[in-house]
């Protein structure tokens, strides 16, 4: 597989000062979960395998969203409302459609009912057609900025 997103978040000036953090499981029925890091995780069950999840990654205001492996669900759309970048599975096009993965398409749509600003596409399987497929069946229905993944992409918030 190419097109995977390899994403450093810089938070490395608050890991010089602290050596460890403590990670609290939250109770899903709760909404105040106290931690001391200096970031947010939320997470959603994707449907694919039984242990599959979708991460949203919160700080200072910014969020990232990785469906990773994920067919179309309205927990993604909640998971990525309002996020500064979607990163989401896109193996095959609307023709080869698998289940567990999302088309161009529907993560676009994911991306236009969530509102987000940018979406990359990624979990790119090698196809008999060019790449550029891809994005013009996801600006069907997602006019925002829409990219394919590449090993290394990285991005500023």
């Amino acid at each position: 597989k190419r097109g995977e997103v390899l994403m450093w978040v810089d938070l490395i000036f608050f890991f010089k000062q602290k050596t460890a953090y403590e990670i609290k499981e939250c109770d899903w029925s709760s909404d105040v979960c106290s931690s001391d890091l200096p970031f947010h995780v939320l997470s959603a069950g994707t449907i694919h395998s039984e242990n599959s999840i979708a991460f949203r990654f919160e700080y200072k205001n910014k969020s990232i969203v990785i469906t990773g492996d994920a067919d179309y669900d309205n927990g993604i759309i909640e998971l990525s409302k309002n996020s500064d970048i979607l990163i989401a599975d896109c193996s095959f096009p609307e023709s080869m459609k698998a289940s567990g993965h999302m088309t161009p398409q529907e993560c676009g749509l994911v991306a236009k009912k969530a509102g987000v600003k940018k979406l990359v596409l990624s979990h790119l399987h090698t196809l008999p057609f060019p790449d550029t497929c891809r994005l013009e069946e996801c600006r069907r229905v997602f006019r925002g900025n829409v990219l394919l993944a590449e090993d290394f992409l990285e991005f500023k918030l």
